[in-house]
């Protein structure tokens, strides 16, 4: 006996659109399926700890012990430390002198290089980019050698006559916190440089020259068609400064170590690292990172908003 071979079954009236149906969820599926392991990543080693240190600022915990439930205890707490509300007040002296000083640079190298031609700009925009790049320990090393004393700095100031301004910068009560902000500033200009930079040139030609003909003058210019145009750069460029700065920790704990006294300690960062670590309190640390969280995405919210109501 002949065996036929057997053929497959024709596919019902009611099977089409079930198959069809399988079809379209496995599209749909499919581009999720490929983010999934950065997804898991993203779970396991960022949102899931986050959530952990919520759960952790609940507790009254060295780190060792149980902990004991406190409730909204610890965020109570922060309202009340002296100490942690100066940390803040700190931390907009130096989102000054890391943010606004840098941004103000930029677009002012970003305004005159419309206006003047400059050959080898990429060489010269990869060495302003250079000190972001470079490790917070190498940065730090660099400047507490600059300004030693003596140093290199007050050297100079000495053999300019200026003798009376040298001083030990980053152990001066008045003058740690703004030295401290400058070396912050000059590690971060290369990144609004190099985004205004490269924003600058979209900017059609047309507009300057219109600008021109009405008798703009350079001023004028920057403010009436460079700012404008830049405008989704500066935003970008505040977001990654401010997040940048409320999280600094590395130029503070290698510039200064906190001091002199509290003056520089008391930066959210370097708090949160100081309470949870060395005054073994885990739980008011957490509760420290829950709120400084809160505020980089309240800011980065409220600075996005700019971009979202562009013309």
């Amino acid at each position: 006996m002949s065996l036929s071979p057997t053929r497959p079954r024709p596919m019902t009236v009611e099977a089409a659109p079930a198959a069809a149906r399988r079809a379209r969820v496995m599209r749909r599926l499919t581009p999720y399926l490929f983010v999934a392991p950065a997804l898991l990543v993203l779970l396991a080693f960022s949102l899931g700890p986050f959530v952990h240190g919520i759960w952790l600022s609940f507790y009254r915990w060295d780190g060792i012990s149980p902990g004991t439930w406190v409730g909204a205890g610890n965020y109570r707490s922060l309202w009340h430390d002296a100490t942690i509300r100066r940390s803040f007040l700190n931390a907009a002296m130096l989102l000054f002198f890391s943010a606004l000083i840098p941004l103000a640079i930029a677009l002012l190298v970003a305004g005159g290089l419309r206006r003047v031609r400059l050959r080898g700009l990429t060489a010269y925009r990869t060495l302003i980019f250079l000190p972001f790049v470079l490790p917070g320990a190498v940065t730090a090393i660099i400047w507490h050698w600059l300004l030693g004393d003596p140093g290199p700095v007050n050297r100079l100031l000495s053999a300019a006559g200026l003798g009376s301004l040298t001083r030990p910068w980053l152990a001066d009560f008045t003058f740690a916190l703004p030295t401290l902000g400058l070396v912050a500033a000059w590690s971060v200009l290369g990144v609004p440089i190099a985004l205004f930079i490269a924003g600058a040139q979209k900017i059609p030609v047309s507009l300057y020259e219109a600008a021109r003909v009405d008798g703009a003058g350079a001023w004028r210019e920057l403010l009436a068609v460079t700012l404008p145009g830049l405008r989704n750069e500066i935003v970008a460029a505040t977001v990654l400064l401010v997040t940048w700065v409320l999280k600094m920790f590395e130029l503070i704990f290698l510039l200064t170590a906190g001091g002199p006294g509290t003056d520089t300690t008391t930066m959210p960062g370097f708090e949160l690292y100081r309470t949870a670590f060395e005054n073994e309190a885990v739980g008011l640390g957490a509760a420290l990172a829950t709120v400084l969280t809160v505020i980089i995405f309240v800011i980065t919210a409220l600075i996005t908003r700019l971009e979202d109501r562009q013309p």
